[in-house]
Protein backbone atom coordinates (compact mmCIF):
# COMPACT_ATOMS: atom_id res chain seq x y z
CA UNK A 1 0.00 0.00 0.00
CA UNK A 2 1.41 2.97 -1.52
CA UNK A 3 1.17 6.45 0.63
CA UNK A 4 -0.65 9.11 -1.81
CA UNK A 5 -0.64 13.08 -1.70
CA UNK A 6 -4.38 14.49 -1.40
CA UNK A 7 -6.03 10.94 -1.07
CA UNK A 8 -8.06 11.80 1.44
CA UNK A 9 -9.63 15.05 3.85
CA UNK A 10 -9.80 15.72 7.31
CA UNK A 11 -13.96 16.24 6.66
CA UNK A 12 -14.24 12.80 5.45
CA UNK A 13 -12.84 11.03 8.23
CA UNK A 14 -15.10 7.91 9.67
CA UNK A 15 -13.93 5.86 12.34
CA UNK A 16 -11.09 3.50 12.11
CA UNK A 17 -9.59 6.21 9.54
CA UNK A 18 -6.28 8.37 9.50
CA UNK A 19 -5.10 11.15 8.13
CA UNK A 20 -1.76 12.68 7.63
CA UNK A 21 -2.81 15.86 6.94
CA UNK A 22 0.58 18.49 6.77
CA UNK A 23 3.88 18.50 7.89
CA UNK A 24 5.03 21.98 9.51
CA UNK A 25 8.11 23.45 10.33
CA UNK A 26 9.47 23.91 14.16
CA UNK A 27 11.70 26.59 15.88
CA UNK A 28 14.65 23.56 15.10
CA UNK A 29 15.59 22.00 12.45
CA UNK A 30 13.13 19.26 12.45
CA UNK A 31 9.73 19.10 10.69
CA UNK A 32 6.76 17.33 12.29
CA UNK A 33 3.75 15.72 10.33
CA UNK A 34 0.32 16.07 11.65
CA UNK A 35 -2.08 13.42 12.22
CA UNK A 36 -5.80 13.38 12.61
CA UNK A 37 -8.05 10.00 13.61
CA UNK A 38 -11.89 9.87 14.41
CA UNK A 39 -11.59 8.28 18.24
CA UNK A 40 -15.03 6.74 19.68
CA UNK A 41 -14.18 8.00 23.30
CA UNK A 42 -16.34 5.07 24.95
CA UNK A 43 -19.56 6.51 23.97
CA UNK A 44 -21.38 3.17 22.34
CA UNK A 45 -23.85 5.51 20.17
CA UNK A 46 -21.51 6.40 17.88
CA UNK A 47 -20.23 3.05 16.75
CA UNK A 48 -18.51 2.91 13.00
CA UNK A 49 -19.85 5.40 10.55
CA UNK A 50 -21.76 8.35 11.49
CA UNK A 51 -24.68 8.52 9.30
CA UNK A 52 -25.64 12.22 10.93
CA UNK A 53 -22.87 13.28 9.61
CA UNK A 54 -23.00 11.65 6.20
CA UNK A 55 -26.16 13.21 6.13
CA UNK A 56 -25.31 16.62 6.65
CA UNK A 57 -21.68 16.24 4.95
CA UNK A 58 -22.16 20.28 2.66
CA UNK A 59 -23.19 21.68 6.11
CA UNK A 60 -20.09 22.76 8.18
CA UNK A 61 -21.90 22.80 11.10
CA UNK A 62 -22.26 18.90 10.83
CA UNK A 63 -18.27 18.35 10.90
CA UNK A 64 -16.80 15.68 12.79
CA UNK A 65 -14.18 16.54 15.21
CA UNK A 66 -10.71 14.40 15.32
CA UNK A 67 -8.33 13.97 17.21
CA UNK A 68 -5.15 15.60 16.28
CA UNK A 69 -1.60 14.05 17.45
CA UNK A 70 2.38 15.04 16.25
CA UNK A 71 5.51 12.90 15.04
CA UNK A 72 8.69 15.04 15.09
CA UNK A 73 12.00 14.20 13.11
CA UNK A 74 14.59 14.93 10.43
CA UNK A 75 12.73 15.71 7.12
CA UNK A 76 14.79 12.95 5.87
CA UNK A 77 14.31 10.57 7.81
CA UNK A 78 10.62 11.20 7.74
CA UNK A 79 10.10 11.05 3.97
CA UNK A 80 11.78 7.81 4.06
CA UNK A 81 9.47 6.28 6.69
CA UNK A 82 6.48 7.11 4.94
CA UNK A 83 7.81 6.05 1.47
CA UNK A 84 7.91 9.71 0.01
CA UNK A 85 10.46 10.43 -2.32
CA UNK A 86 13.19 13.00 -1.00
CA UNK A 87 11.90 16.73 -2.18
CA UNK A 88 8.10 16.09 -1.99
CA UNK A 89 7.63 18.40 0.36
CA UNK A 90 9.85 21.58 -1.63
CA UNK A 91 7.08 22.59 -3.96
CA UNK A 92 4.42 22.42 -1.04
CA UNK A 93 5.27 24.76 1.75
CA UNK A 94 3.68 27.97 2.49
CA UNK A 95 2.59 29.76 5.48
CA UNK A 96 0.53 28.68 7.90
CA UNK A 97 -1.58 31.81 8.53
CA UNK A 98 -4.03 30.74 10.91
CA UNK A 99 -1.11 29.96 13.26
CA UNK A 100 0.61 32.93 12.69
CA UNK A 101 -2.55 34.98 13.01
CA UNK A 102 -3.23 32.95 16.55
CA UNK A 103 -0.05 33.12 17.68
CA UNK A 104 2.01 35.81 16.33
CA UNK A 105 4.65 33.42 15.33
CA UNK A 106 5.75 32.15 12.07
CA UNK A 107 5.83 28.88 10.86
CA UNK A 108 5.29 27.12 7.27
CA UNK A 109 3.04 24.28 6.41
CA UNK A 110 2.55 21.51 3.85
CA UNK A 111 -0.42 20.24 3.00
CA UNK A 112 -0.12 16.63 2.38
CA UNK A 113 -3.80 14.70 3.02
CA UNK A 114 -2.43 11.20 3.12
CA UNK A 115 -5.35 9.01 3.80
CA UNK A 116 -4.22 5.87 6.25
CA UNK A 117 -0.57 6.05 5.97
CA UNK A 118 1.54 3.43 6.21
CA UNK A 119 5.04 2.71 7.52
CA UNK A 120 7.41 2.37 4.36
CA UNK A 121 9.47 -0.94 4.06
CA UNK A 122 7.63 -2.65 7.52
CA UNK A 123 5.05 -5.28 8.06
CA UNK A 124 3.73 -7.87 10.66
CA UNK A 125 4.82 -11.48 10.48
CA UNK A 126 1.84 -12.37 8.89
CA UNK A 127 2.54 -9.43 5.71
CA UNK A 128 -0.11 -6.76 6.95
CA UNK A 129 1.08 -3.40 6.48
CA UNK A 130 1.84 -0.86 9.54
CA UNK A 131 -0.41 2.13 10.23
CA UNK A 132 0.29 4.79 12.09
CA UNK A 133 -2.71 5.52 14.28
CA UNK A 134 -3.55 8.51 17.16
CA UNK A 135 -3.44 7.04 20.49
CA UNK A 136 -5.32 9.15 23.07
CA UNK A 137 -4.87 8.86 26.72
CA UNK A 138 -5.59 10.23 29.38
CA UNK A 139 -3.98 11.10 33.13
CA UNK A 140 -4.17 12.39 36.09
CA UNK A 141 -0.72 13.37 36.35
CA UNK A 142 0.40 16.07 34.37
CA UNK A 143 3.59 15.57 31.93
CA UNK A 144 6.45 17.73 32.35
CA UNK A 145 5.03 20.49 29.70
CA UNK A 146 1.57 20.54 31.85
CA UNK A 147 3.06 20.68 35.03
CA UNK A 148 3.90 24.17 33.69
CA UNK A 149 0.56 25.59 33.68
CA UNK A 150 -1.67 23.16 34.99
CA UNK A 151 -4.64 25.56 34.59
CA UNK A 152 -4.21 26.28 30.94
CA UNK A 153 -3.17 22.60 29.84
CA UNK A 154 -5.74 20.47 31.73
CA UNK A 155 -8.98 19.10 29.86
CA UNK A 156 -11.49 21.49 29.65
CA UNK A 157 -14.67 22.25 27.31
CA UNK A 158 -13.58 24.21 24.85
CA UNK A 159 -10.25 26.50 25.19
CA UNK A 160 -11.89 28.51 27.47
CA UNK A 161 -14.70 26.53 28.76
CA UNK A 162 -14.26 24.94 32.25
CA UNK A 163 -12.31 22.85 33.32
CA UNK A 164 -13.31 18.43 32.87
CA UNK A 165 -12.62 16.54 35.93
CA UNK A 166 -12.62 13.23 37.25
CA UNK A 167 -13.31 12.37 41.30
CA UNK A 168 -12.29 15.52 41.44
CA UNK A 169 -9.31 15.71 39.71
CA UNK A 170 -7.86 17.62 36.63
CA UNK A 171 -7.47 15.28 33.56
CA UNK A 172 -4.77 15.35 31.46
CA UNK A 173 -4.63 14.51 27.69
CA UNK A 174 -1.89 13.10 25.90
CA UNK A 175 -1.40 12.45 22.07
CA UNK A 176 0.87 9.67 20.36
CA UNK A 177 1.23 8.08 17.00
CA UNK A 178 1.69 4.30 17.27
CA UNK A 179 2.30 1.67 14.97
CA UNK A 180 -0.65 -0.44 14.40
CA UNK A 181 -0.88 -4.11 12.69
CA UNK A 182 -3.75 -3.42 9.60
CA UNK A 183 -6.74 -2.16 10.86
CA UNK A 184 -6.34 -2.94 14.60
CA UNK A 185 -6.84 0.56 16.06
CA UNK A 186 -4.66 2.31 19.04
CA UNK A 187 -5.93 1.13 22.39
CA UNK A 188 -7.03 5.11 23.78
CA UNK A 189 -7.68 5.15 27.63
CA UNK A 190 -10.55 8.07 28.52
CA UNK A 191 -11.47 8.91 31.93
CA UNK A 192 -14.71 9.42 32.91
CA UNK A 193 -15.89 13.07 33.34
CA UNK A 194 -17.48 13.76 36.68
CA UNK A 195 -21.08 14.44 36.66
CA UNK A 196 -21.49 16.17 39.46
CA UNK A 197 -19.16 18.42 41.10
CA UNK A 198 -16.69 16.75 43.58
CA UNK A 199 -13.28 17.60 45.66
CA UNK A 200 -10.37 15.36 45.20
CA UNK A 201 -10.70 14.44 49.05
CA UNK A 202 -14.42 13.15 48.10
CA UNK A 203 -13.08 10.35 45.83
CA UNK A 204 -10.70 9.35 48.99
CA UNK A 205 -13.52 9.63 51.51
CA UNK A 206 -15.72 7.41 49.69
CA UNK A 207 -13.78 4.64 50.63
CA UNK A 208 -13.25 5.65 54.07
CA UNK A 209 -15.61 2.76 55.46
CA UNK A 210 -13.68 -0.24 53.83
CA UNK A 211 -11.72 -1.76 56.44
CA UNK A 212 -8.26 -1.43 56.70
CA UNK A 213 -7.86 1.55 54.12
CA UNK A 214 -5.70 4.50 56.15
CA UNK A 215 -6.62 7.87 55.41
Amino acid sequence: MSNKINSGTASALNANETLLARAITSSGDKIGFEFHEVINNGDASMPGINLTHLANKSDTRFGIRSQKAWLYGEETDMLEMFGLPTGSLDGLWAVDQEYLDRTGTSRNQAVLNISNPTLHGHASPDGEVIRTRVQITESLTPNDYQAEDLESRCKRKGADGDKILHLGNMIFRNANIIACVGDIAAVNIFLAADKTPVTAQDAVSAFSDVEGLAI
